[in-house]
């Protein structure tokens, strides 16, 4: 090559400032114009390698689109790269000479230069066109970093909005939990005159139907508070231990559509493109209440001119998913980053900044992920997915021990049948102590009706002062009463008593741990506010007949560690972790397991045990010990 030395470190000096001065996407197009008008070659190309680990065109000069078109891999870089491109130039060139981009041990592309006429590159002149790619090289790393330090950047941005979502929404769970039992104790009595009412009713269809419509609005306002109370909860061992169940997602997102066809104006088209994706184990009605909230919101954003408003589903790793779709404005930028925050709204004093932020908590709960895609004037879609439930898994009822929930219906039931209004005590005495004098009215109207006989204290220190070794009976016991000695301290005590009596503890929270130390107290069961007549009634004679002779319990016992044998180590080490309340997540990172494997550890346990509920399954654990 003829030119100077001079000329050469001039051209390398220029090229070095333009690479500087330039934004990281300009470094390869300066190569390879470079390459031509500085190096002296007569054409050239810059390939960059992709994250897929293929070979790309960044730029070139001087060479036919179609060239650049082959297919080529990464793996080609060297030799092999500049023989294929020269046989697809033809004749035009006759000498090709490929130079790696790298800097350290990173590759990131390649230079490729060619030349018309046969060339002699001595020492010099590769150490120059060296020294070109060198520079580009840097500036592809330092491009390369600084596109790792924006993803880091976001991804610890996404994890900030995360975690200040999730704190607002636990700060504001505190607050709901209060107000929820606070709101339980009030309804409590509402549901025992409604079993009250049932029973005296007789043949009274008005009566009857009195009842009926008063049970139905107080199982209404249930589910508020226990949405109340679950708001923050983050995972599905939080939740309820009654909420969950094995469903099909299409049939409830045809119920949600049908919920909806109020507010749906003859403008807004809705389309269901349903895959029937595998069952997954949630709480229905929340589900329900979530699709419901995005379509309400989908035909708001659409506004008077309507729309389309799409609900799909399918199936993708492992997850069912719902995606509902609308063909409004979008969603600009900066509410999408606030859009699950609890109390942000864009309603104005309509809305309350709640709904998007009780779906984004019910998904968390139930081990699920939300996404959001949107863009202005594109319209937005909300995808939710859940892990799918285990296919042998079907829906099932409530289970207590290892009846179906039915069966307290039935023992209910036969109590009502023996007889409409039987004398007051002939079925036994009951020890009812709650602080709220409501509902020891409430309860003790109820029992009186069946047939029991009531005592009522209004803390555990007054039941106590009374207590005595001849003392037969069940006690039902609020988990929290005031003063020095709460529910569960109480049954503590009665359980190192020598004269041991059956206890059963009402409680606003069904959690695993209010369960576990209920049933290690010496509780043989615990019922959630506002108590239901039946599942009282079914209680007390479950627990009579367990206590009614030793031969009961030792049956019970010798019966759950008969069934707890049959579990495997890792199916015991599981179930401990459960009992301690753990969630899936947590018990998968202490026993180095998926969490996949857990859920299927805990539906074989549930299996083995013969329980289909939580509290089911903590009373024959607790039984078998």
């Amino acid at each position: 090559m003829s030119r100077s030395r001079k000329t050469w470190i001039n051209s390398l000096s220029n090229f070095s400032r333009l690479i500087s001065e330039a934004a990281a996407p300009e470094a390869f197009p300066l190569l390879a114009d470079s390459a031509v008008k500085d190096i002296g070659a007569d054409a050239s190309a810059v390939f960059h390698i992709t994250e897929n680990a293929e070979l790309s065109l960044a730029a070139s000069m001087n060479l036919k689109e179609e060239v650049c078109r082959i297919p080529l891999e990464a793996g080609l870089i060297g030799p092999d790269l500049s023989q294929n491109l020269l046989k697809a130039c033809g004749t035009e060139f006759s000498q090709a000479q490929t130079f790696p981009i790298m800097s350290g041990t990173d590759l990131f592309g390649a230079l490729v230069i060619f030349y018309k006429k046969p060339q002699k590159l001595d020492q010099e002149y590769v150490a120059l066109v060296e020294a070109f790619v060198q520079m580009a090289a840097i500036a592809a790393s330092k491009s390369n970093q600084y596109i790792k330090l924006g993803r880091a950047h976001t991804e610890l941005q996404e994890s900030y909005d995360v975690l200040a979502r999730t704190e607002k929404l636990r700060a504001l769970g505190q607050m709901s939990a209060s107000i929820s039992h606070d709101v339980r104790n009030l309804l409590a009595p509402l549901s025992m005159q409604a079993g009250i009412l049932k029973q005296v009713a007789g043949g009274n269809e008005f009566v009857l139907k009195i009842a009926e419509e008063l049970e139905k609005s107080v199982q209404r306002g249930v589910d508020t508070t226990e949405r109340m109370r679950l708001f923050s909860r983050q995972s599905p061992e939080e939740s309820s231990v009654y909420a969950q169940e094995i469903v099909n997602l299409d049939t409830l997102i045809r119920e949600a559509a049908e919920l909806c066809k109020p507010r749906l104006h003859s403008r807004v088209e809705v389309k269901l493109y349903l895959a029937n994706p595998p069952p997954v184990q949630i709480n229905a009605s929340d589900f329900v209440a979530a699709i419901v909230n995005l379509i309400f919101n989908a035909v708001d954003a659409m506004g008077d001119a309507g729309g389309v408003l799409t609900l799909a589903s399918g199936t993708e790793n492992g997850s069912a998913w719902i995606k509902i779709t609308d063909t409004g404005p979008g969603i600009p930028d900066e509410v999408r980053k606030r859009i699950f925050e609890p109390f942000f709204t864009t309603k104005g004093k309509e809305g309350t900044g709640l709904g998007l932020s009780m779906v984004y908590a019910f998904v968390q709960r139930h081990g699920g992920d939300i996404q959001l895609e949107t863009a202005p004037g594109k319209g937005t879609a909300f995808i939710l997915s859940f892990p799918c439930g285990r296919p042998d898994m079907r829906k099932t009822d409530v289970q207590e021990q290892i009846s179906p929930d039915v069966q307290k219906l039935t023992v209910a039931a036969r109590a009502v049948g023996a007889s409409l209004k039987p004398r007051s005590g002939e079925r036994g005495k009951v020890f009812v102590i709650d602080d709220d004098p409501d509902i020891r009215a409430g309860i003790r109207e109820l029992l009186e009706v069946h047939g029991w006989a009531v005592e009522m204290f209004s803390s555990g220190e007054t039941f106590l002062k009374t207590d005595h070794a001849d003392r037969k009976g069940c006690v039902l016991v609020d988990a929290l009463i005031p003063g020095m000695m709460g529910g569960l301290e109480l049954l503590q005590l009665l359980k190192k008593s020598a004269h041991r009596l059956p206890a059963i503890m009402v409680t606003g929270s069904g959690d695993i741990s209010t369960a576990v130390n209920a049933m290690k107290a010496g509780a043989l069961d615990f019922i959630e506010k506002p108590v239901k007549g039946e599942e009282l009634l079914a209680s007390l004679e479950r627990a009579f007949e367990v206590t009614k002779s030793a031969s009961g319990l030792i049956t019970l016992r010798e019966a759950a560690a008969a069934r707890a044998a049959t579990l495997t180590p890792r199916q015991r080490q599981v179930l401990d972790l459960v009992l301690a309340g753990h969630p899936n997540k947590n018990i998968a990172a202490d026993l180095g397991i998926s969490q996949r494997t857990v859920e299927t550890h805990r539906a074989d346990i549930m299996e083995k045990m013969g329980a289909k509920s939580i509290p089911a399954l903590i009373r024959l654990s607790i039984a078998a010990a």
